[in-house]
């Protein structure tokens, strides 16, 4: 069959109808601008997506209209004694909505049909805080005061908004690395239902648990430096654009372990595919469940079969899990093509 291109700017893709080896575009529009001021301005913080009414009535909307999956989770964490209040209100509720956008066994697919909607509700519910947050961070901006630096940390975790240098003022140029995307995935295949607490420890230790925190991209990333990818770390740039490493002290890069830091860092040292096929084992997949424009989860493919591609995850833990399921879900989808970078 020929194979065939269709240039939209996002492709849901149909489970079944459309032919084994076509190509499916991957959105492919990068969601934030690149800041190139040397200091924060207050124009540069724009506001997350929110729902187009406010909090209260959102939130009773979304208790309404996502009542059964709220039940099916309750459910899962008492059965499995999970100390989590059940309030969308609630950051940790909230994180533990999205570790099952990409379903779970013990749900039926009906389901997990319900509780995607949950997920991308949730994803955009929890912008009205964040707003909260960047309209201060705004605000003390416009009022020509200083943001301390763990305001400015919680900024650059918020939405990555620190100006973003195309060229290093000292010179430097970071050696391209010899990149083995099986080695890669042989990594993700030993890890993927496990943590390496002893060699990258931080956010055990930091959340005081074995695995309770959102992995996904703290995996990839340690997927991604077995394979051969050179770590980064410039002292004179904060951006997320020449950070990413893992240290346990002070602690690891936004980029290492953030998703939309993650997606920050690789834009501008990868090559964003066009095509779901132009992928191959070794490459990373972004998502944005609600198309906010921030990213939510972080995946390696680890698998090509049949013009079908597989990824290997954290949060929740899965192996060769079709890619295909995310864009049924609806959700955007970002390639990189991880052979092409120069670190």
């Amino acid at each position: 069959m020929t194979k065939t291109r269709k240039l939209l700017v996002v492709f849901i893709l149909v489970l079944g109808i459309v032919a084994t080896n076509a190509r499916t575009p991957i959105f492919a529009e990068k969601p934030n601008a690149n800041l190139t001021q040397e200091k924060m301005k207050p124009e540069n913080i724009r506001m997350l997506k929110v729902p187009d009414v406010d909090k209260m009535k959102a939130k009773n909307k979304g208790l309404a209209e996502h009542k059964e999956a709220i039940k099916l989770l309750e459910k899962f964490i008492k059965e499995n004694n999970i100390n989590i209040i059940v309030d969308l209100d609630n950051e940790r509720f909230q994180r533990f909505i999205k570790q099952f956008a990409f379903g779970h066994q013990v749900f039926t697919e009906e389901e997990n049909k319900k509780i995607v909607g949950l997920v991308k509700f949730i994803d955009l519910y929890e912008n009205y805080e964040q707003n909260n947050k960047l309209k201060k961070y705004k605000d003390k901006l416009k009022n020509n005061e200083n943001l301390t630096k763990e305001e400015l940390e919680d900024l650059k975790e918020l939405y990555g908004f620190f100006h973003e240098l195309f060229q290093n003022l000292n010179g430097n140029i970071v050696a391209a690395g010899s990149y083995s995307g099986t080695k890669a995935r042989d990594y993700a295949y030993t890890w993927w239902d496990d943590r390496n607490n002893t060699q990258y420890g931080y956010y055990s230790k930091y959340y005081n648990c074995y695995d309770c925190w959102n992995d996904c991209t703290n995996f990839v990333s340690q997927a991604l430096k077995y394979g051969g990818k050179t770590e980064m770390n410039d002292p004179y740039f904060a951006s997320d654009q020449w950070q990413w490493y893992y240290r346990d002290w002070p602690k690891p890069s936004n980029s290492w372990g953030g998703a939309h830091n993650f997606y920050n860092h690789w834009k501008h040292w990868a090559t964003l595919a066009k095509y779901d096929i132009d992928l191959v084992v070794g490459d990373v997949v972004n998502a944005d469940f609600s198309g906010d424009g921030h990213i939510d989860h972080t995946a390696i493919v680890t698998l090509v079969s049949n013009g079908n591609l597989y990824v290997t995850q954290h949060t929740s833990d899965k192996k060769d899990a079709p890619l295909s399921a995310w864009f049924s879900s609806g959700y955007k989808v970002y390639g990189w093509k991880m052979g092409t970078d120069s670190h």
